[in-house]
């Protein structure tokens, strides 16, 4: 915890340096909006020419002045000499460009000249043969309240969208500036604030909780490093608390399975003490149960010790590579010997097709076939088969051993210390053992990582 109060204590340097984060951030969000400005004006312009410059809008458009040019004209009573008129029209419609002419001549012209060139000319209308790339539009028929005439007209219908699209880039710059801004302020600041949190609520005992890592910055590796010394702590504790759970389970279970036998062993003994026998043989008969259930009471021990043994980390097991086929025939010849020997029937399967090669503590590897054989005897139904089975699946070889359960057993050792020191031998060896137990029937599968020598087969 002194890392995460120094951290605290660090606070206000942090926050100093937020000057020149503040700095950098304001350059950052002007360059990014500034190029997204850009990009946002020259995409918008190049739809609207588009658009505009489309053939069946621009004539569209074109006929759409000309008859407002028309209703203008109708409306107002403009004659053809009423110049000003007109180019007040013009100069509303200030992206369209127009030649009106009658048959004396030119009566105004914005396309290339101002209309007081034109004052008392005698020019006649000039050919339509134009040079400089615009669309014009020829012979539309304008009529004023004094002639008929004709007008050439074209236009940049985009020009009227330029300022538009032009101030609108600036607010969007403008805008995507102080938003990007923002956000990386807000996301310091917050970053800050979250760690904070984080720290408060590992001070508090939650170890579980994690600070989320953002970007990769000092404020990142604090929070890994926050989270990395949270992580060793939660690990230490749920092993110890698991380690402490197991021993109180099992001393509880000990207790209880040590209790029968020894209350069994007083009471012969007291019936021995006070002479409440009938017969030498009835003396016998309380000196061997009483012998039995102070065997019983060891055996309880034996077990309990054995069980520290193994799971005590410190204690190295002695591995080494072994012919895994020749090792499980040895042990499961073993256990069949015993377990026929004792009226049962074995059933045993070799599924097992190439060499393979374990690496194991051979004597600790034979305690767990010693506790399988013992429980076999202790709680099999001895009218029903038990069966063994091994195979290789992938990398791994699985042993199967199962058996029916005895309706009834005299055994009083049901701790299950036996099969918890047989998980702890067999995890140590990188294996797993389950347990499948229902009311008639009971299964145990190990599995243990093998090498296959390919080259023997």
């Amino acid at each position: 915890m002194a890392s995460i109060r120094n951290f605290l204590d660090s606070r206000k340097a942090l926050y100093s340096k937020l000057g020149l984060t503040i700095v950098l951030y304001l350059f950052i969000s002007f360059a990014i909006a500034a190029v997204l400005g850009v990009i946002t004006y020259l995409i918008t312009e190049s739809a609207v020419i588009s658009i505009t410059r489309n053939e069946n809008y621009f004539n569209q458009e074109i006929n759409d002045t000309i008859a407002d040019l028309q209703n203008y004209i109708t409306v107002n009573q403009i004659s053809a000499t009423n110049q000003d008129a007109i180019s007040a029209w013009n100069d509303a419609y200030w992206y369209v460009m127009i030649r009106i002419y009658n048959q004396d001549g030119i009566i105004y012209d914005s396309l290339f000249y101002q209309p007081s060139v034109y004052e008392d000319s005698q020019s006649t209308a000039p050919e339509v043969i134009f040079s400089d790339g615009l669309d014009y539009k020829y012979g539309y028929d304008i009529t004023f309240t004094d002639t008929k005439g004709k007008v050439i007209i074209t236009a940049l219908f985009q020009m009227r969208y330029e300022l538009v699209i032009k101030y609108g880039c600036y607010i969007f710059t403008f805008v995507v500036c102080i938003l990007i801004f923002m956000t990386l302020l807000k996301k310091k600041i917050h970053y800050i604030n979250l760690i904070e949190k984080g720290i408060k609520i590992i001070e508090s005992g939650g170890l579980k909780y994690r600070i989320p890592l953002q970007d990769d910055d000092e404020l990142t590796s604090l929070a890994i490093s926050i989270n990395d010394m949270s992580r060793a702590m939660q690990e230490r504790l749920e092993w110890e608390e698991k380690a402490k759970k197991e021993n109180y389970d099992m001393i509880t279970a000990i207790s209880h399975d040590i209790r029968t036998p020894l209350t069994s062993v007083i009471c012969y003994l007291d019936l021995l003490a006070d002479g409440k026998y009938d017969s030498p043989e009835m003396l016998h008969t309380y000196l061997e149960n009483a012998k039995n259930k102070a065997y019983q009471i060891k055996g309880l021990a034996d077990n309990l010790f054995e069980h520290s043994l193994v799971t005590n980390e410190e204690i190295p097991f002695k591995y080494e590579a072994v012919n895994g086929n020749e090792l499980m025939a040895q042990f499961i010849s073993d256990c069949i010997y015993v377990l026929e020997d004792k009226g049962f029937v074995v059933e045993y399967e070799d599924k097992t097709t190439l060499p393979y090669t374990l690496s194991v503590d051979v004597q600790q590897l034979g305690r767990v076939f010693d506790n399988l054989c013992s429980n076999i005897m202790k709680y099999a139904d001895q009218t029903q088969p038990v069966s063994f089975s091994t195979k290789i699946i992938g990398q791994e070889l699985m042993l199967t051993q199962s058996n029916q359960i005895a309706t009834e057993t005299t055994s009083q050792d049901s701790s299950g210390i036996g099969i918890q020191t047989c998980k702890k031998i067999v995890t140590r060896h990188n294996g797993a053992l389950t347990v499948t137990k229902t009311q008639k029937y009971f299964s145990i599968l190990i599995t243990l990582p093998v090498q296959q020598n390919i080259l023997q087969a």
